[in-house]
């Protein structure tokens, strides 16, 4: 019984440990891109074509922030566009730097655009510098943060997770098989009781 025990207790801990698994999956795959990382680390997907082909559309880039920033230097800025409050990004090529007003400028322009950028840039409204790219990778990620997409990978890890049941339910029941049939080959190996025809003969003997 105790070897059944270990057994079923290492099936239990190795559906959690999937269940865990499939839980962090989920987490990443969809929060990882939005979420800053300690020291200002930010993973970004770029959807638009602008810096092709030096980024390709669908690509993942990873900023980090410098002490100042270059001519050349790839680089992911912030700016309000018209009256919306919230802040759109851009990942473009620094290609001028100058001085307005005793205060740093940078003028951008994306590698596959004919014009700069209508706004120079602060410093302020940088949040990076490129320093890592991965082609195509946000195209699933970016897919994923959807509803439809949402829905599809927890429909996908609630199959998974079903089907590690029925696998678990089978290995139980192969488990329990073999202990019954290992119990019922011990108990038929037991010795018989031994016939008593040595007493009833000593009976006959002292009645005669």
């Amino acid at each position: 019984m105790k070897i059944l025990r270990f057994k079923s207790l290492g099936v239990v801990k190795t559906f959690r440990w999937i269940c865990y698994a499939v839980v962090v999956l989920i987490v990443i795959v969809i929060l990882i891109p939005l979420v800053p990382f300690k020291n200002n680390y930010h993973l970004l997907i770029v959807k638009s074509g602008s810096m092709e082909p030096t980024v390709k559309t669908g690509s993942i880039i990873l900023t980090l922030p410098q002490s100042d920033y270059q001519i050349d230097d790839v680089v992911a800025y912030q700016y309000a566009l018209g009256s919306n409050p919230k802040k759109r990004l851009v990942t473009h090529r620094i290609v001028e730097i100058f001085n307005e007003n005793n205060q740093k400028l940078y003028l951008t322009q994306g590698d596959a655009n004919k014009t700069y950028d209508s706004n120079p840039v602060t410093k302020n409204q940088i949040i990076g510098k490129l320093t890592i790219k991965i082609p195509y990778i946000g195209y699933p990620i970016n897919f994923l943060q959807t509803k439809v997409g949402a829905i599809l990978i927890i429909a996908l890890a609630a199959i998974i997770i079903y089907g590690e049941i029925g696998k678990i339910k089978k290995e139980i029941q192969i488990i329990l098989a073999k202990h019954l049939k290992t119990k019922g080959k011990s108990s038929a190996k037991k010795p018989s009781k031994p016939k008593t025809t040595k007493s009833k003969n000593v009976k006959k003997k002292q009645q005669s």
